[in-house]
């Protein structure tokens, strides 16, 4: 590697490039928004997949 690539990698990131600075207790307060018919039966899906593959694998 190069002496100016390993300079480039090193520099610390400047703290307002990071974007803004939110607490961990509202980070975790997301929620799932199913507001249309095909979003639910997706998600649906994706959930009895999840299920199906657990029981079949014996996870």
């Amino acid at each position: 590697m190069a002496e100016e690539d390993r300079h480039i990698r090193e520099r610390p990131v400047d703290a307002s490039s990071r974007g803004p600075v939110v607490s961990g207790e509202r980070a975790r307060q997301g929620r799932i928004v199913l507001n249309t018919p095909a979003r639910r039966w997706i998600f649906a899906t994706g959930l009895l997949v999840l299920v199906v593959v657990v029981i079949l694998f014996g996870w």
